[in-house]
């Protein structure tokens, strides 16, 4: 309801305000304005007010006021808030005074005001006013209330509140009225928790009222409010109501919001009240400046000046240059309009009363263009004048509307007289009332073609067209309507001054046309009306939208639906690119950006939450993630200032460290947490003092031995760089010396010449000579016939090759002359390789037969979680682990994975990983096996005091074994790591498995190298020709495993950790290797370097070499045993590590949902076995037994083969009465064994080209 301010004045008698009020507020709750209820006076003892109807009211956005009531009383139990916008007196929003009526109570229950006092005064029966606590109603005045009484009656002696009504924070009672419930209610202050910002209900710290509420509430919820704060939506209390458009976050535009709502005061309401205006969701009384209402209500942006109404000439005056000026941007005219003869030629004006006169000068008709924004005249438009440059109304070119309220002998457009010779009125569209007369204009043309009758409103109006130019003569002069105009007529020559078109028009011009196709930037729209595209399209479209254009203006993006949208420029998250499409910045990015890059600058970021410059001095800064917190090894976190002009001005940025610093907190030497070099005398150095050597194990500067002098390169004597007082040569050479404190009694001193330091006598030159001479003349004796041995060999080979060369040639030219003479001879072969189908088959399950766990790991595709595997018609369940593609991937992410399932169904070996089966759901799954130990890598890093050197070099070569597999499947894997070796332990049984074939590729039959298009490599685990060029193979797989193995003896130390990795490929080119790892002994060390040789060619026999070379305890071979040196070796065990399946399965809270269910491995699963005990512990140094194939046993004493001892495989009674250490490995007799060992489960696979040597009779040489 609409309230009033009328204050102290009234109107009418009490019983007629009375009605007055009575018909405004009967069911109104909220009042837009102020309540006024004044002298409702006593009439007679009859008359009572019943203002029952004032008890809906909730909310009033003025004031309140109550004065000289006469009623019992006054029921405003249910008013929330009084929001004071307008305040009585400036200074009030409740005002009660002067009501003297026995009236017992005020009638409010819980109320808020946010503006303004509250007064009472002289209202002698009224109680309680002076007991409520108006801190809590009006907590934002001060003093919140006034009371005031003069009155020379006696005031009512009122009662106490009841007992129940004692506020304990306040310490006095506090009611509107008797009666325990008419006790007020406090809902802010002290009776609230501490937490509680504004009102509550309760002293908890969960009984806060939202925010939004004002004057209490009944729960924690904006729904639950008395009233509200700002803003009330059907119900629920909002700071803002919703807007009227929103952005779509799919398409980039603002799109109409389905849940607008208007601002109405304090309401949010669907639509504006009738007789308000919509501004914007906004709804006001009258449109803002530079704003006008159009015929909807809504207030527009005006084109070009806002309508101004002005009074015409009037019926007695007429246009002159005196009252041409009041007519300047008036849209409106106010009556009549008069355009007369003395308007162009001027006249006198003489003023009788003081006996003068005035000149009033003439008008040109290029002054009339002030009524160019005339639309509307109301009275009529009168013209008579014969200006030889007079001769259109084209300053008449806006006006639409001609209403004839006020006519001049009935006409409403009179035009007489005139050497007009078009009228041009090409937007008038309606003459409302009064006729027409167009006579007497000798040059005027096109009149007698218009349908006037399109024109006028009734039936009733007239039109008098005479004694114009003749239309033959119009013809004659070609001054006709244009052919694109229809049989309406034209108001002057052009196809834009048309009253209708005959066929197309052009919306924004009112031009006729022939197509809309003969226009640029328009399109056919309804009604045969060419309508414009939008303003971001640049040739043709299709529709108004800019996702409708041919081709943008400006810039485009695409949307989720793959349609294309023109945009001024693009979103502050995108940029441009070459063809003008709008492109995501990189994901680390800040304030937008100019390219794809991540870095700093042109091509890449505007800012970045978090900056990274890798070199100190360097321009270039990298954006990371907005989340990094830690800056990368090398760098400190540093704050980089507000009040400066960067682009990381009030950002962060990860700078370098002091070149000395490995890592640091802040710039300089001095804030070093890690040497990158050695650490001395509390600072980092780069090269330790004199005197000093550098420790590379702790990167301290240790002091040199007491007898060295001018340095030395290690704590002993023999590490100077020179003696403090004698030396004793030790080689041949005198390049290595000891420093001693004196000559040894059998070594005496030396006098020499011309030396710099003293010397001992040197006395083991003789017989070191005397040792070469003999190795000399023991090796000419062994070198000569060797060397003629070998002569005659190759003589002997190359013979017996040109014969098998020769008979080859005629068996091939036998069998083509046989072919011909048969008629056989077919160029193509039925079976053209010898390459064998791909028989595996992939299980695909439905995602029900899944049960997810926790994560194990995640990566760049998605997320690997533990589970179990439910087939589907068996009680059984199969611990799994589920690789999950993530969300919004690409169609090549998923191409990528299903690649790396096509490459893992082909793969079926005990030292590789298998794939159970894929699940393709939106987000695509693979099923492996769950391997509980984790990778390699963690295992020995975790474990590194318990494990030996028998157990790597077991490990060693089950990753071995699985690599020949692989390359008998032709798979390259192009990524082993210890960290894509996963060990698995059940049934006491240790084995390492190969995995993660995300970059393996599944060579064909006639390949044997594979070239990488691009991606990410592993560079510091790859051969140097796989960084150069990207070629993988077999051989490059090798380089990979030396890197693992060096992986394993260093217990889980990083490759080249030192070194960034765009500097590995440089450093191997100069010969820069792996270092030995400390427990490895030269033999093996050397084995090691073979496997990470620049030629791919000179790739060693591996594994053979390798494990002669240690002395394997399943591989021994005791001429050449030199075990891998580790301290405590023999005493070290495995730490017991298992796992329970039916724990994980309580830990993955899976339920039985059929009954008692198995867990079952998947290995025994997909292959069952008939007893499980055919599996042997490899930390006791035995394998498997394979039915499918005769597997060889390695001893070191004796070699034997299954297959000769007629092995049966229903029976485990095998007498294998080997010899074996406290450890349970093999141990080797002392005698020469004929050591071999089969990598391959099949036995007669040649390996050589993956650097295996060759096999001979089963036993690889």
């Amino acid at each position: 309801c609409q309230g009033e301010i009328n204050e102290l004045t009234a109107r009418g008698d009490s019983k007629f305000r009375y009605k007055n009020l009575r018909d405004r507020y009967t069911n109104c709750t909220y009042i837009q304005g102020s309540l006024e209820i004044v002298f409702l006076e006593k009439v007679d003892s009859v008359t009572k007010y019943d203002l029952s109807f004032l008890r809906s009211i909730k909310e009033v956005t003025g004031y309140v006021l109550i004065l000289s009531v006469f009623a019992d009383y006054v029921p405003l139990e249910n008013l929330r808030i009084i929001r004071g916008r307008t305040l009585y007196h400036d200074k009030y929003s409740l005002y009660v005074a002067l009501n003297s009526h026995p009236t017992a109570e005020p009638g409010l229950r819980e109320l808020q005001i946010l503006r303004g006092k509250v007064f009472f005064k002289n209202n002698n029966k009224l109680c309680y006013e002076n007991t409520i606590i108006w801190s809590d109603i009006n907590p934002r005045e001060e003093p919140p209330v006034e009371f005031h009484f003069d009155s020379i009656h006696e005031k009512r002696q009122c009662g106490e509140c009841h007992d129940s009504c004692y506020q304990e924070s306040k310490q006095t009672k506090a009611c509107w009225g008797e009666g325990p419930d008419m006790c007020q209610k406090l809902s802010q202050g002290e009776v609230c928790h501490g937490s509680c910002d504004g009102r509550c209900y309760g002293k908890l710290p969960n009984q806060c009222c939202h925010p939004q509420c004002a004057a209490g509430c009944s729960g924690p919820k904006k729904t639950d409010c008395l009233s509200c704060r700002n803003f009330n939506d059907l119900g629920a209390c909002v700071e803002f109501c919703p807007l009227q458009e929103i952005y779509d976050s799919q398409k980039f535009i603002k799109v109409p919001n389905p849940n607008a709502r208007f601002t109405y005061g304090a309401l949010c309401v669907k639509e504006c009240p009738p007789g308000m205006l919509n501004e914007d969701g906004l709804c006001v009384i009258q449109c803002s400046e530079g704003k006008m209402e159009d015929k909807n209500g809504v207030c527009q942006q005006c084109k070009g000046p806002c309508p101004r109404a002005c009074l015409g000439t009037g019926p007695d005056k007429f246009l002159t240059a005196e009252n041409l000026e009041r007519f300047t941007d008036c849209t409106r005219i106010q009556g009549t309009l008069k355009i007369l003869t003395p308007t162009f030629s001027g006249f006198q004006l003489i003023l009788m009363k003081f006996d003068k006169h005035n000149d009033i000068p003439p008008l040109h008709p290029a002054n009339l263009t002030v009524f160019e924004y005339v639309r509307e005249i109301t009275g009529n438009l009168i013209i008579q004048s014969s200006h030889e440059d007079f001769k259109n109304l084209s300053c008449f070119k806006s006006l639409e509307y001609i209403y004839g309220r006020e006519t001049n002998s009935e006409l409403s457009l009179s035009i007489i007289m005139t050497k007009l010779e078009s009228l041009e009125l090409m937007n008038l569209k309606q003459i409302r009332r009064g006729s027409v007369m167009i006579a007497g204009n000798t040059q005027l043309c096109y009149i007698n073609s218009i349908n006037w009758s399109k024109l006028l409103s009734t039936n009733q109006q007239k039109t008098t067209i005479s004694h114009n130019k003749n239309t033959s003569l119009c013809m004659a002069e070609n001054r006709v309507c244009d052919p694109e105009c229809s049989l309406d007529g034209c108001w002057g020559p052009g196809s834009e001054k048309c009253l209708s078109c005959k066929r197309y028009r052009i919306e924004e011009k009112n031009v006729c046309i022939k197509s809309c196709a003969h226009i640029e930037l328009h399109y056919e729209g309804d009604n045969m009306i060419c309508k414009p595209c939008h303003e971001e399209c640049h040739n043709n479209c299709t529709g108004p939208e800019p996702s409708e254009c041919d081709s943008c203006i400006n810039v485009s993006i695409i949307d989720s639906t793959n349609h294309t949208i023109c945009l001024a420029e693009c979103p502050e998250i995108m940029y441009p690119d070459k063809n003008s499409v709008c492109q995501k910045c990189h994901k680390n990015c800040a304030n937008g950006c100019t390219g794809p890059m991540d870095h700093v600058g042109e091509n890449g970021c505007n800012s970045c939450e978090v900056g990274y410059r890798q070199m100190k001095g360097s321009s270039t800064i990298k954006c990371m993630p907005t989340d990094t917190d830690n800056c990368p090894d090398g760098h400190h976190m540093k704050p980089v200032k507000f009040d400066i002009i960067d682009p990381l001005a009030g950002k962060r940025i990860c700078e370098p460290c002091h070149r000395f610093c490995k890592t640091c907190t802040g710039a300089g030497v001095y804030y070093c947490n890690l040497c990158r070099y050695y650490f001395q005398q509390s600072t980092c150095v780069e090269h330790c003092h004199t005197m000093s050597y550098g420790n590379n194990d702790t990167k301290m500067c240790d002091t040199c031995h007491t007898e060295c002098r001018s340095g030395c390169r290690g704590p002993d004597s023999s590490d100077c760089l020179a003696c403090k007082n004698f030396k004793i040569y030790t080689n041949e050479e005198t390049t290595k010396f000891n420093c001693t404190l004196k000559c040894p009694d059998d070594v005496p001193f030396l006098k020499v010449k011309k030396v710099v330091h003293y010397i001992c006598k040197y006395t083991v030159i003789m017989i070191i000579c005397y040792n070469s001479r003999e190795e000399k003349k023991k090796m000419a004796i062994i070198v000569g016939p060797t060397i003629a041995g070998v002569v005659v060999l190759g003589l002997l080979i190359l013979c017996i090759a040109w014969c098998c060369q020769r008979q080859a040639k005629a068996k091939e030219k036998t069998a083509k002359l046989t072919a011909r003479m048969t008629g056989c001879d077919e160029e193509v072969p039925l079976t053209p390789t010898l390459a064998k189908p791909d028989l595996a088959q992939l299980k695909l399950i439905k995602e029900n037969d899944l049960r997810r766990g926790g994560i194990i790991g995640s990566g760049a595709f998605g997320t690997v979680y533990k589970g179990f595997w439910i087939p589907e018609g068996e009680n059984i369940k199969i611990p799994v682990a589920i690789k999950v593609l993530q969300e919004g991937t690409s169609p090549n992410q998923n191409k990528e994975l299903l690649e790396e399932a096509r490459v893992m169904t082909s793969v079926e070996h005990p030292c590789c990983v298998r794939i159970l089966a894929v699940c393709m759901t939106a987000q695509m799954m693979l099923i492996t096996q769950l391997m509980p130990l984790g990778c390699l890598l963690d295992y020995v890093r975790k474990n590194k005091d318990h494990i030996g050197s028998k157990v790597l070099l077991n490990w060693c070569t089950q990753i071995a074994r699985g690599m020949v597999y692989l390359e008998e499947r032709g798979i390259v894997h192009r990524d082993l790591a210890a960290r894509n070796v996963l060990l698995h332990n059940t049934q006491n049984t240790q084995q390492v498995k190969i995995t993660d074939f995300g970059l393996a590729k599944l060579l064909d039959y006639d390949e044997e190298v594979y070239q990488a298009a691009g991606g990410k490599m592993p560079i510091k685990w790859l051969a140097l020709e796989c960084i150069q060029h990207r070629i993988f193979t077999h051989k490059s797989d090798v380089w990979s495993y030396g890197v693992t193995v060096w992986e394993l003896m260093t217990y889980g130390l990083k490759p080249y950790d030192s070194i960034r990795a765009r500097d590995v490929p440089d450093l191997l080119e100069k010969g820069e290797r792996l270092p030995q790892p400390h427990c490895c002994t030269i033999d093996v060390y050397m084995i090691m370097i073979k496997l990470i040789h620049l030629n791919v060619q000179n790739y060693p026999n591996l594994v053979l070499k390798f494990l002669k070379g240690t002395g394997a305890p399943f591989f021994f071979d005791q001429s050449s045993a030199k075990p891998i040196s580790n301290s405590g070796d023999k005493l070290m065990r495995l730490p017991s590590e298992s796992y329970d399946k039916h724990d994980l399965m309580r830990s993955l809270s899976v339920v039985n949902d059929g009954g008692p269910e198995e867990v079952v491995e998947a290995d025994d699963y997909l292959q069952p076995h008939p007893n499980s005990d055919d599996s042997i512990d490899n930390n006791n140094g035995q394998a498997k037994v394979d039915n499918s194939h005769q597997t060889f046993f390695l001893d070191s004493v004796n070699s034997f083969e299954l297959g000769v001892m007629n092995y049966d495989r229903n029976s485990r009674k095998v007498p294998l009465n080997l010899p074996v250490d406290e450890d349970d490995y093999l141990q080797p007799k002392s005698h020469n064994p004929a050591a071999y060992m089969d990598l391959s489960d099949k036995g007669n696979i040649d390996l050589k080209g993956w650097g295996f040597g060759t096999r001979v009779s089963g036993v690889w040489d």
